[in-house]
């Protein structure tokens, strides 16, 4: 690599590759030139012709004046060759892979360790292109990539490089525009990141691991709960059986979800409600004509918040189905979670009989409407019930940070 390439430096560059002993020559005879064409004109002015004083005298001025000029010539050149040296060497000797593109992605020039890394030699390397360098996904991405480096000059991504062998080598690319031989050109440090690949693989296997389990372990429960509940005869308290039931499968259905997502740390809302719903309605409802109605954005959530959602969600629509229908067969309960921005809305509604006259939301002895409040609570929610034609319950509120919740 040149550390001043063709282009701004082409007189540097050129003093460079002269010898010192022809430099010493130059800067004599340009010396000597220069000087007698002051020292000349100097004499006939001052004797009418040229003496051989003045003539001594602008061969010595001369002489002096070449030997500075040599020996700054040299000195400056034996530095810059020197720091050009030392350049390459740190070039060359980079564990990362070092490379210099132009704006259409041709490669310029490379480093050892991005030829050797790759099974290339440094001539088959410098004769591609980065879209024959990349795998075939990232290579749809290359001129989008530059695109964006020339507009903001400095980009970190991650990428993959295929080798020689047809071997797929992910890295994660720090690329810049850079002035290189009068031009502007990227140049980028391409570094190996197959390990950290590699371990975050590992984790999300074992984090599926963990998710499976604790949905397994939840179900043993809720199985346990149901072998006990047989054996039950007294109906408040077969309905309080029922009701853990459900809690714990509502809780398990996020672990489900996260064990069959493709990202460990999201839930997809709207698959999630509705897989929660349909769970509740086949084993709360004995009345057919009792409609369920589900409306839910595009919306993802952490754990620490799809499982307090999911809760009094599973509250809310477990009392419609127990209380609103006593008196008519038919009737329906609606769903409906709309994002606002960094807010959520949550409505739980139905068209039954509606709350007793008289019935204090804030001082119920209800277990359900205490746990939608304390539930509401951990995701820094308010809770709003209305009853009128039926009831319907709006619970505004936020994600949770993950990690923040206090259970």
């Amino acid at each position: 690599m040149q550390l001043y390439p063709p282009g701004k430096k082409e007189l540097f560059s050129a003093l460079l590759k002269i010898r010192p002993s022809s430099l010493l020559l130059i800067s004599v005879v340009f010396s000597m030139i220069s000087t007698e064409l002051i020292v000349m004109p100097m004499s006939i002015y001052f004797h009418g012709r040229v003496t051989s004083d003045f003539f001594i005298t602008g061969i010595v001025c001369a002489s002096v004046v070449s030997l500075i000029v040599c020996y700054f010539l040299i000195n400056l050149s034996g530095r810059v060759l020197a720091a050009q040296a030392k350049f390459k060497t740190l070039f060359e000797s980079a564990t990362d892979a070092l490379f210099i593109t132009d704006f259409t992605g041709k490669l310029i020039d490379i480093n050892r360790t991005a030829y050797e890394r790759l099974g290339y030699t440094r001539e088959e390397m410098l004769s591609m292109s980065l879209k024959e360098l990349d795998a075939p996904e990232a290579a749809k991405k290359v001129s989008r990539r530059i695109e964006k480096l020339q507009r903001y000059g400095h980009s970190v991504f991650e990428s993959a490089h295929i080798s020689k062998n047809g071997g797929i080598m992910p890295v994660e690319i720090n690329a810049r525009v850079m002035e290189y031989g009068g031009q502007k050109v990227i140049f980028g440090v391409a570094r190996d990141i197959s390990e950290r690949k590699r371990a975050e693989k590992d984790k999300d296997t074992l984090l599926r691991e963990i998710h499976h389990r604790v949905k397994n372990n939840m179900q043993v429960i809720s199985s346990l709960l149901n072998i006990q509940a047989r054996h039950i005869e007294d109906k408040q308290l077969l309905a309080i059986f029922q009701d853990c039931q459900n809690r714990i499968k509502a809780m398990a259905l996020v672990h489900e979800e996260l064990y069959q997502s493709n990202n460990l740390s999201r839930i997809d809302v709207k698959h999630y409600i509705g897989a929660l719903l349909d769970g509740l309605a086949s084993s709360l409802s004995r009345k057919p004509d009792v409609a369920l109605t589900v409306t839910v954005d595009k919306i993802f959530f952490n754990i620490d918040t799809a499982i307090p959602c999911g809760l009094i969600i599973t509250e809310l629509v477990t009392n419609s189905f127990k209380h609103a229908f006593r008196k008519r067969e038919r009737g329906e309960i609606s769903v409906e979670l709309r994002q606002d921005g960094g807010v959520f809305n949550l409505m739980v509604k139905d068209d039954g009989v509606g709350l007793p006259d008289g019935f204090d939301v804030e001082n119920t002895a209800s277990l359900g409407l205490q746990l939608v409040h304390t539930l509401a609570a951990q995701i820094g929610g308010t809770v709003e019930i209305l009853s009128g034609r039926g009831t319907e319950a709006r619970i505004v509120f936020e994600e949770v940070r993950s990690g923040t919740q206090a259970l």
